[in-house]
This record gives structure tokens, C-alpha cells and sequence, in this order.
């Protein structure tokens, strides 16, 4: 059977009012989705898969393409299966998890990030995510999409080249791959279905995927955002926005008539405006897709902008509905195509 990928992506706030500034500082947006699997409900046909190799055989698969770090078996817990727990790198510095359930449904997940990524994989959300995803025997993969939040916090590793270049789209890619491999290896086949699953900067990592490296949805910040906005904003223009960087740099020095221009390299790199998803649909794809109307961080009517725009090669435009309420995720727009 042809493997078929359905990518949800999601955008919400990027971090409630009330975190504290260290997990600011470390980029460490909590605003990922908290439902996913609220309503799952297993195929009554479902048959589980059991592994072929052990855990710490999965090691021998190191590399050139990517390095295995660890192949851990994590005993069960409360709510949690056994699973194998593999770290990797992908090179030059893409870290990534893999979580191997001993029981399987013959499903990949993968879950963004927020922010400006970098996060530990043990943070309590991440950490929640892949435990709800493990729970109903799903092989869970995440990235930090090439560099340390705690190291580097919000955009200061965009000074890198590379770096900017995994965080905007190759680690999402790289790391999926890498989980195929690791899956096929361990179970002696094939996904069936593959899910992709963000808020945030998670949503822009979707589209990224459903594309196929073609960007985001830009970031716009407004001077009445919270400060929330304005934090992660200055840091996106004094790191990324132009071809120059400028630790000092004020948002009330943009100009509006010259400095647009100046960001034609990034929207390039960062932006995922390019309706055409035709390879996708091919692939059988689909995209649930919602947006929190009190975003800090993202406009949300770019998202309504955006599959307005879809070209008739569909067959027939998107399924939107809209909804006007002001919190938390006011506007709603469900893209699913047969």
C-alpha cells in the first residue's frame, strides 16, 4: 500500500503571559498543541507490529547521513509503553529523538517546535507529547532543529549560516527521514501513515514539509503585541532579517519604505506563501489547519490570505470555516482534500 503523510498544522500564542523570562531567554515556547490523540480511536482492524532487532542494534545504522548517540530501552510506566529511546545527530549539529514503542501501530509522529526552537527534548511539553503519542503505539520523532536554545537563546544562532538554514526548513526533513530509516530498521517495515503535528513555529514546519522546502508564513509584529511579540521580534531583526546582523538593532529604526528589500533573502528561506502543493496531493496528503486569532507572534489572517490563493488545479478550493471569537484560537480554517 502507498505510504500517505497527513500533516496537521497548527498555530496558537507562541508563550502565555506568565512564563518566566529564563524560559523566554531559552526559547522555550509552551504554546504546543495539548490535544493531540484527545478523540483517537484505533482502527477496529488494527493489527500492532513487534521488533525484529533489539534496541541497541539500531547503533550499527550510524553513518553518514546521520550518527546514533544512544539506543536506550525505557522500561513501561504509568501511562507510558515500553520503548526503545534513540538520540541522534544529524550533521553538523541536528540533534534528534526517536521513541520506539514496543507495540506498534504502524504509524509515524512527528512534533514541531516553538519559537525559535533549540529546546531539550525533556522539557514537560515535549516530553508530554511524546508520551501521548507512545501511549497509543505511535513512533514519535522530534528535532531541535540544529542548535541549543540554552546556548544560543531565541535567534542569536542565525549568526551561523547553517544553522539558520536547519532551523528554516533542513531539520524538520532530515530528521523525518532519518525516523524512516530507524523505523524500517526496527521493525522490518514501513510506515503505513506518517503525521506531522506544531503550533507555532510548528505550523510553519508543517507547511514547510507539505511544500517541500518552500518556507513560512511570515512574522509580523505589531507595536501594541505584548511583550511576548516584541521580545522574539527584536531578536528576529537583530539576527535574521537582514543580510547583516545587529545586536543593537531598535524595531522603532525600520523603515517601511527601504527595509522590506532588504528581507527579500529570508522571506525566500523563511516563507511558506507558495499555494502550489500539487506533489502533495499526489501523495495523497491533507492539512488540518487552525490559527489562534490572539497570536503574539504571527497575523492571523495570512493563514485565510494564503489558501484563498489555492489554484483550481485542486480540483476544487479549500474547505474554510472561520470563526470569530477572540480567545484563545478564534480563527479556524480545516483544509482536507480526498
Amino acid at each position: 500500500m502507498r505510504n500517505k503523510t497527513v500533516v496537521t498544522v497548527l498555530s496558537h500564542i507562541f508563550v502565555p503571559m506568565s512564563v518566566l523570562l529564563s524560559d523566554l531567554v531559552a526559547a522555550r515556547a509552551l504554546a504546543q498543541n495539548g490535544n493531540q490523540f484527545k478523540d483517537w480511536n484505533p482502527a477496529s482492524d488494527e493489527v500492532r507490529r513487534t521488533p525484529k532487532i533489539t534496541c541497541e542494534d539500531l547503533r550499527s545504522l550510524t553513518g553518514y547521513e546521520f550518527s546514533i548517540i544512544t539506543a536506550t530501552v525505557i522500561t513501561a510506566t504509568e501511562g507510558t509503553p515500553e520503548h526503545c529511546r534513540v538520540s541522534g545527530q544529524i550533521l553538523p549539529e541536528i540533534r534528534f529523538e526517536v521513541n520506539l514503542p514496543a507495540s506498534w501501530n504502524r504509524r509515524r509522529y512527528m512534533f514541531g517546535n516553538g519559537g525559535f526552537a533549540g529546546e531539550p527534548f525533556d522539557v514537560d511539553d515535549r516530553a508530554a507529547s511524546r508520551d501521548r503519542a507512545l501511549k497509543y503505539g505511535f513512533a514519535v520523532a522530534a528535532t531541535d532543529t540544529g542548535h541549543d536554545a540554552n546556548a544560543e537563546p531565541l535567534a542569536t544562532f542565525a549568526t551561523a549560516r547553517q544553522k539558520l538554514v536547519d532551523y528554516a526548513f533542513r531539520a524538520v526533513h532530515t530528521t523525518a527521514e532519518s525516523a524512516k530509516k530507524l523505523v524500517r530498521a526496527y521493525y522490518g517495515e514501513s510506515q503505513s501513515r506518517a503525521y506531522f503535528d506544531g503550533c507555532s513555529t510548528g505550523g510553519r514546519q508543517g507547511l514547510i514539509a507539505a511544500h517541500g522546502y518552500s518556507g513560512w508564513i511570515p512574522w509580523l509584529v505589531r507595536e501594541n503585541d505584548c511583550p511576548v511579540s516584541v521580545l522574539f521580534g527584536e531578536s528576529f531583526f537583530r539576527y535574521m532579517a537582514f543580510p547583516e546582523t545587529d545586536p543593537k538593532y531598535d524595531l522603532a529604526r525600520f523603515d517601511f519604505d527601504k527595509d522590506p528589500a532588504r528581507m527579500v533573502w529570508i522571506r525566500q528561506v523563511l516563507d511558506a506563501t507558495d499555494p502550489h502543493l500539487s506533489r502533495y496531493q499526489n501523495h495523497g496528503g491533507k492539512i488540518v489547519m487552525y490559527f489562534g486569532w490572539a497570536d503574539a507572534g504571527l497575523n492571523p489572517r495570512r493563514a485565510s490570505n494564503i489558501m484563498s490563493r489555492f489554484p483550481s488545479e485542486w480540483g476544487r478550493p479549500p474547505a474554510i470555516s472561520s470563526h470569530s471569537s477572540w480567545c484563545p484560537a478564534c480563527f479556524t480554517a480545516t483544509v482536507a482534500w480526498a
